[in-house]
């Protein structure tokens, strides 16, 4: 049973991260999406219970973190009953955080699938992103069917574009995802060779390139500011090799894009300014928030902008006290899954950074990715060759 629950939850993960959530451009389809975080929170909750051990600390802060949230809306609700309402589907943000954060990774990291797993999934995305630049009508009828959780006018907007937003719905989301995946074959270089690792990095980058957003130039800084600070460690032909191929991915998405990229930048529409310039969308709420001296918890109030980046989302349901909880929860769940200090630093620096513009840990395609993610790593911490492990040992 053992054997098969560790073997089989890796495939079992991937499925729900791609699990529809959309019927024939029906965006408002609720269900599905419920459904989508249901899951989510089904597996999460199957690896907690299948540790070996509990972090104390990662329950009470957890438990913590429910705990105000519920408190500020009956507050919230009780003195501003006529504005507001509590929609306790806000939940299915916060539970499937709060039991992800809670998972230590040791049973799992012996799959004998888990790499194939990866690897397949990672050309399936790429395939679907060029796939999508090339307007291929299959895909776009799967994708706009199966794959479309937002208005229909984004969906139209990111086909014609040729964006490769694939099966997440919007540009960030995808962005992220696809970062995330690309630190994972960084992990796996260090430990299986192979030009697949090399093949897999390109199709990667590419399609972060070509979603063509703020998020697209954010990751592309991020990969290239690792690879340059790797290559100022240790040149190698390896190195060398893979800095120039990656110069000219880089090149030629500007080239490409380069009317694109400069409307990005310099648009109060989208990004930085959209959200916190003089005319952004956030102004008033946060106005409005900042003169309230309970969080808004769970509830909506009626005419203000409760959706965007994850700062901005946990300070309103919950102040100071949830960003703090909340992202430092986050930070010891990766310290204790992810052994190499540098490593772990880096992803939860990117990880912050990503909260700027998009509650990425919060939205329903984060938590099967995430705790997928840190099985691979402690799979590849497992199999890598003793010497690979003495080394790593010595470096942090």
């Amino acid at each position: 049973m053992r054997k098969l629950l560790v073997n089989g939850l890796p495939v079992i993960i991937l499925l729900v991260w791609l699990m529809p959530v959309s019927n024939h451009l029906n965006t408002t389809n609720a269900t599905m999406m419920r459904n989508c975080y249901l899951m989510s929170l089904a597996v999460v909750f199957l690896a907690f219970l299948f540790q070996k051990y509990f972090d104390i600390i990662q329950l009470i802060i957890s438990i913590s973190i429910m705990s105000f949230l519920l408190i500020s809306t009956l507050l919230f609700f009780e003195t501003h009953n006529s504005g507001a309402k509590i929609t306790y589907g806000y939940l299915m943000n916060y539970l499937p955080f709060c039991v992800l954060i809670c998972i230590k990774i040791n049973k799992f990291s012996d799959s004998v699938v888990i790499d194939f797993a990866f690897i397949s999934v990672c050309i399936i995305i790429i395939a679907v992103g060029i796939l999508s630049v090339l307007q291929n009508p299959i895909i776009e009828s799967i994708l706009k069917t199966y794959y479309n959780n937002h208005y229909d006018y984004l969906y139209i907007l990111m086909w014609q574009s040729r964006k490769t937003v694939t099966f997440f719905g919007t540009h960030s989301i995808a962005c992220y995802i696809y970062f995330l995946l690309w630190w994972g074959i960084q992990c796996r270089m260090r430990v299986k060779k192979g030009k697949i690792n090399y093949i897999l990095t390109l199709g990667i980058i590419f399609n972060i390139i070509m979603c063509q957003s703020v998020s697209a130039i954010l990751c592309v800084v991020l990969i290239t500011g690792y690879y340059y600070y790797k290559a100022n460690i240790k040149l190698n032909a390896k190195k060398l090799l893979l800095l120039f191929l990656l110069m000219i991915a880089v090149a030629i998405g500007i080239i490409l894009n380069i009317n694109t990229i400069s409307n990005i930048l310099s648009s109060d529409q989208n990004g930085l300014l959209g959200r916190f310039g003089s005319s952004g969308n956030l102004n008033d709420t946060l106005s409005y928030a900042f003169n309230q001296p309970i969080p808004f918890g769970l509830c909506d109030v009626e005419g203000l902008w409760l959706t965007d980046g994850g700062y901005y989302i946990n300070f309103l349901r919950g102040g100071i006290v949830m960003l703090v909880l909340y992202y430092f929860g986050l930070y010891r769940f990766l310290k204790n899954n992810i052994s190499e200090k540098k490593t772990r630093i880096f992803l939860y620096s990117c990880l912050l950074l990503f909260e700027v513009g998009y509650q990425f840990t919060m939205c329903m395609r984060f938590f099967m990715i995430m705790l997928f993610m840190v099985m691979y790593y402690n799979y590849l911490q497992n199999t890598a060759p003793s010497d690979a492990k003495e080394n790593r040992i010595v470096r942090n």
